[in-house]
């Protein structure tokens, strides 16, 4: 039943994005750092940001993620438009620490049939790109499983030094820092040119 609002969506030329924030920015190892979409999907060949047809299937644990994907992506001259995520809720990554992944509301059981999902969703994908995470490599383990090769893989690096993770000290100059970071990454634009859609209001919706 959770399945059959996505299936369809990822027929052909799908891409799995899995980013990581709900520990990101916290100042303990690993240290990861608050990557923008762009840097992940820079990673992507020419060849996939020409083609109108492919679908994002993006996995992450956090909701700045979703509406950052809103405000960036939303426009005809975005390099990808057509993003799928799972419906459900999520915490806001830039108040993360290390027990942020589930929401407070929500249980394990609820949490399983997720994962459950994002792993079914996932054998859709024949490329796969993420940051360094545990669960982002039983997902692409699961994907070597039907046929996937390193060449169908990219990573991007999402960790810092422990002096660049504990450079801003009040918990509220991390979080507006980690924000900043993201208008920032699109500010300046990504390899091929790309500085996200003009400011306006954004509702896009799940396809």
């Amino acid at each position: 039943q959770l399945r059959k609002p996505y299936q369809n969506q990822l027929q052909n030329n799908c891409v799995g994005l899995h980013v990581r924030r709900a520990d990101a920015g916290v100042p303990r190892r690993p240290f990861r750092r608050f990557a923008a979409i762009s840097e992940y999907l820079e990673l992507l060949p020419l060849s996939f940001r020409q083609d109108s047809n492919r679908t994002i299937l993006l996995l992450t644990d956090d909701h700045t993620t979703i509406q950052e994907m809103n405000k960036y992506y939303s426009c005809s001259d975005a390099p990808f438009q057509n993003f799928v995520y799972i419906e459900k809720k999520r915490r806001d990554g830039i108040k993360g620490r290390f027990d942020y992944h589930i929401p407070e509301d929500s249980n394990g059981f609820q949490e399983l049939l997720y994962i459950l999902l994002e792993l079914d969703l996932i054998q859709n994908c024949d490329t796969f790109v993420h940051g360094n995470s545990g669960y982002a490599m039983m997902i692409w383990d699961k994907m070597r499983l039907q046929g996937r090769t390193e060449e169908d893989r990219y990573h991007l690096v999402t960790t810092v030094t422990k002096k660049q993770a504990r450079q801003h000290g009040s918990k509220e100059e991390r979080e507006e820092a980690l924000l900043a970071n993201i208008a920032a990454t699109y500010s300046r634009g990504d390899k091929y040119g790309f500085h996200g859609c003009p400011t306006k209001n954004h509702n896009r919706r799940r396809r």
